[in-house]
Order: C-alpha cells, then sequence, then structure tokens
C-alpha cells in the first residue's frame, strides 16, 4: 500500500501531456493495476530520483508495489551478470516457484512482460542471439 499524504502538506499540480500509444499504455494499466494517475505519478517520480545502486543498497529503482513483481524484479537483480544482465532462461528459473508456484512458462507474462512494459528491464539479445534482460538504471 502507498504512503497517504498528510492533509497539512502543501500540494501542487502537476500537468502532464501524453498521447498515441503512451497515453493507451498508461490508461490501461491504471485499469489493470486498479490505481490513480495521480499515484502512479508519484511512484514513478519515486522511482526515478530514488538514490540507490547496484552496490550492497539494492536494486537502482524501488521496486513495483504488486509483491510477485517485487519479488521477480529483486530476483533478477540479484541474479543479473556485472553488466545488469541476465538471460530469459535463467530470468525464468530464479523467477519461478515461490509463492506462487510460477511455471517457468508462467514468468514470461506474469513477471517479465510486466517489468518490461513498466520499464524496470529492456528486452536484449546476448552474445550468441539469445534473449536476455538488462536492468534498467544499473549504471547509475
Amino acid at each position: 500500500m502507498s504512503r497517504m499524504e498528510s492533509p497539512d502538506e502543501n500540494y501542487e499540480r502537476v500537468t502532464v501531456r501524453l498521447s498515441g500509444d503512451r497515453l493507451d499504455r498508461f490508461e490501461e494499466f491504471l485499469e489493470e493495476a486498479d490505481t490513480s494517475k495521480s499515484d502512479v505519478v508519484r511512484k514513478g517520480i519515486d522511482a526515478v530520483v530514488a538514490t540507490d545502486t547496484h552496490d550492497d543498497r539494492g536494486p537502482p529503482f524501488r521496486p513495483p508495489t504488486e509483491d510477485r513483481l517485487a519479488r521477480g524484479y529483486r530476483k533478477l537483480y540479484r541474479n543479473a551478470n556485472a553488466d545488469g544482465v541476465i538471460g530469459e532462461e535463467a530470468a525464468r528459473r530464479v523467477c519461478s516457484g515461490g509463492p506462487d508456484g510460477l511455471s517457468k512458462t508462467e514468468v514470461k507474462t506474469s513477471i517479465l512482460k510486466p517489468l518490461h512494459r513498466r520499464n524496470y528491464l529492456k528486452r536484449v539479445a546476448n552474445i550468441y542471439g539469445d534473449s536476455a534482460y538488462r536492468i534498467n538504471g544499473w549504471d547509475r
């Protein structure tokens, strides 16, 4: 659950213009996540201005609020190589099982794709042409 802001805090309205595919994806996410525009913008700002790096302090961005995605993100971060990359097979293996009992096949649609859509991961190919994922913000 996100932190509720105090009624004593001063608020300032921030306006964002979106169009096309970005607007469609945003509206789809709001419906799927059953959340508000303001909450998403606040969380996005918190993720962008996070000071964490890939050292002992943790991943470069705050994990998602959904438990399944947060667990998956942390596992991917811990198992990525020195360049912040993890192969798709390894990603499926490390994220499978757990409290959700996900199969390797389910990991792609339940964890990898949502993290990619939310810009936690970038899909890349490794030197052999196999699919891999790079942790966004790794070089911060």
